[in-house]
């Protein structure tokens, strides 16, 4: 008995491993099969490229736009290392007349350890109604480094030196509310370029010569816990905390208006792709004659079109880093930072390039399909099957129509005119897939003969013509 079940059981087992064979024998024939119909489909592509210079175009523009304009949505927003530099939160003190000021941030510094001081005077300008920012701020501070960028010179290093912006240099002329500077470089907040102040040296020979300052920043990278606990005991203070990806929001508005325009780049690349199938109708007349299965046929086209897409995405992510370099200078004007020139949302750039190749894929399937359902008779003379009778339903319009109907409904919930669209616009939108439906029951399902019988009586009452 044992014998024979040890034979029974490698009977099975050897059954078990043919058909495996088989079946990996199928796959890996399967798998060339394709290869080698999506590198003919390349070098179709690379023969006849010309043909097909419409949709390229199109998907360039479409990618070159997207790429810039994400790229314009990811630096719209104002930096956070502007007000926090690399600290996470802020806590703030106004006016000088307080007389518990100097507790509180002695306190403030105690409790939270590592942190980071900016002190801000306003200083009148002689002859003039305007003041000058003073700010005394350490550059190699643990948080505030990103805040300040050397321009020319040098920091201050002594109580009498100052750095300041480009514009306060035209307004200090020297001298400040009756005190005297010496200027020993430019510098500018590169996260807030419409900031304005000169730079002083946080010591106390400073705060002496300039008084009690009239705001104080503290900078601080403590546990959001810890942080809260402080701001809970001293509630009467300014506190701000870190804005986390506050970039994402416009750069994904961005990219959702690319997705939109795509699906319509795709909607007219889609008959530039029929041109092409009918174009190569009798080539794929002759694979199909040759023993090519349908799918084979549907995947010429496919491969082709993915081709278009991938080629478009190359050209357009080329050409969109090159447009960004070249209007990054006068975009960093109107964002009011300044703005490396590889910082770009890599990420959302590639998803970019993918649905570019996605949409140029989906819009050749629909004449893939068209052209695979040819007979190969017609296929090899070139001539396109008969088309047929296109079949509306009734049903699809009205549960089109209603979720639209329901959309407007949500829209104009909390506006004056929340009563504008009323039963009356369903009624009229439900009409017309109805009567419609009905039009098409009364017709004749052959009005062809129709006109053809009734052309010919006319045709036979013309006079003889030499």
């Amino acid at each position: 008995m044992s014998g024979n079940g040890g034979a029974r059981r490698a009977t099975v087992r050897k059954r078990i491993s043919g058909n495996g064979g088989a079946r990996r024998a199928a796959l890996r024939e399967r798998t060339s099969g394709d290869r080698a119909v999506v590198r003919w489909a390349w070098r179709l592509f690379r023969r006849d490229w010309r043909q097909q210079i419409m949709a390229l175009a199109l998907l360039t523009v479409a990618v070159t736009t997207a790429v810039v304009g994400v790229s314009a949505g990811y630096h719209a927003t104002p930096p956070a290392g502007a007000r926090f530099g690399d600290a996470g939160q802020r806590i703030e003190w106004y006016g000088d007349g307080n007389p518990q000021q100097d507790t509180q941030i002695a306190q403030a510094r105690e409790w939270f350890g590592t942190a980071d001081m900016v002190r801000r005077w306003y200083l009148p300008v002689p002859a003039s109604a305007k003041t000058v920012e003073v700010r005394a701020q350490d550059p190699g501070g643990p948080y505030g480094g990103p805040m300040l960028r050397l321009l020319t010179g040098r920091f201050p290093a002594a109580p009498g030196e100052v750095a300041v912006t480009d514009e306060v240099v035209a307004n200090l002329r020297a001298s400040a509310g009756g005190r005297n500077w010496t200027v020993v470089g430019t510098v500018e907040n590169p996260g807030a370029l419409q900031e304005e102040f000169a730079l002083v040296t946080p010591t106390e020979a400073t705060t002496a010569r300039l008084g009690r300052p009239q705001a104080v920043t503290l900078l601080t990278a403590a546990d959001p816990k810890r942080f809260a606990e402080y701001r809970a005991r001293h509630p009467q203070l300014v506190y701000a905390s870190r804005p986390s990806y506050a970039w994402v929001e416009a750069a994904a508005g961005v990219f959702s208006a690319f997705a939109v325009s795509l699906l319509l780049v795709a909607l007219i690349a889609s008959a530039g792709f029929a041109v092409v199938a009918h174009r190569r109708l009798r080539q794929l007349g002759l694979f199909a004659a040759i023993g090519a299965t349908p799918r084979h046929l549907r995947l010429v086209l496919l491969a082709n079109g993915a081709a278009v897409g991938a080629a478009a995405s190359v050209l357009g992510v080329a050409t969109g880093v090159l447009v960004w370099f070249a209007v990054t200078p006068r975009f960093e004007t109107a964002a009011g930072h300044r703005i490396a020139r590889l910082d770009l949302p890599w990420w959302q750039i590639a998803a970019a390039l993918l649905l570019a190749v996605l949409a140029a894929t989906v819009a050749a399937w629909r004449p893939a399909r068209a052209a695979a359902r040819v007979p190969i008779t017609l296929a090899l003379s070139a001539r396109p099957p008969r088309p047929r009778r296109v079949h509306r339903s009734a049903a699809a319009a009205a549960l089109l129509v209603a979720p639209g109907v329901a959309a407007l409904r949500v829209a104009q919930r909390n506006t004056a005119n929340a009563d504008a669209l009323g039963l009356g616009d369903c009624r009229w939108a439900w009409a017309g897939p109805r009567a419609r439906g009905r039009n098409r029951r009364r017709l004749s399902p052959r009005p062809s003969c129709c006109v053809a019988t009734a052309s010919i009586p006319a045709a036979s009452a013309r006079p003889p013509t030499s």
